[in-house]
């Protein structure tokens, strides 16, 4: 079968240094999740996609590339540009509920902390099932156990080698509300990146460089 992908790609602020409070946590759930309202919701509902997923591509000291994958339908592939535009509209509704969430909290002081909001439990769900699955996964094989130990002991140390980013000691209350919106903000049009991988795509850029077409065919 033909593969049929877009993929957007925007660069946001480093988080490396703190795993457990990278708001790409809430991000990555947030954009990824299948129920009601989700992107994915509204694009299975036209017919346009069979998946979505979404996560940090590169996360290193001084970069962070937060990504969104998205596997079209050939229906989806004719109406990609809307795929994406959706995305950019779900964004702007988590940077609205992140800066009204803000607002309501004070500017982020703990005093006047309100956890009732969405945030804050959408926050505490994503604990719980990183928690859940540390304490249900296995080691694995030796040989990629060592590997992957080895690579968290260089960045975290050995106190926090195994559990780093597995949200462990975080709660309901210590979502990083500001941080969150900061990245929310980096989800606009003039951050992205859009890779695309179809037939439907090559034959575009053929259509609009035909020269350079027939050069790199010869």
């Amino acid at each position: 079968a033909n593969v049929r992908k877009v993929v957007l790609l925007f660069p946001i602020p480093p988080s490396y240094s703190e795993p457990d409070r990278s708001p790409s946590h809430i991000m990555s759930h947030l954009f990824g999740h299948e129920g009601q309202g989700s992107p994915f919701a509204y694009y299975q509902n036209k017919g346009w996609i069979t998946s979505l997923s979404s996560g940090p591509r590169i996360s290193a000291p001084d970069q962070n590339l937060f990504q969104v994958t998205i596997s079209l339908t050939e229906e989806g592939e004719k109406h990609w540009k809307d795929v994406v535009k959706w995305i950019f509209a779900y964004a702007k509704m988590l940077r609205a509920a992140a800066e009204e969430t803000l607002k309501l909290n004070g500017g982020g002081d703990k005093d006047t902390c309100k956890s009732d909001a969405d945030l804050y439990r959408i926050w505490d769900e994503v604990g719980q099932l990183d928690r859940m699955r540390f304490h249900q996964t296995s080691p694995g094989a030796v040989y990629s156990f060592a590997q992957s130990v080895s690579q968290s002991i260089s960045k975290y140390g050995t106190t926090n080698c195994l559990s780093a980013g597995s949200l462990l000691n975080e709660t309901r209350n210590s979502l990083p509300l500001a941080e969150l919106l900061g990245f929310c903000q980096k989800i606009v049009p003039n951050n992205c990146f859009i890779e695309r991988c179809s037939q439907g795509a090559w034959d575009e850029m053929e259509a609009l460089y035909p020269e350079e077409a027939v050069t790199n065919s010869t």
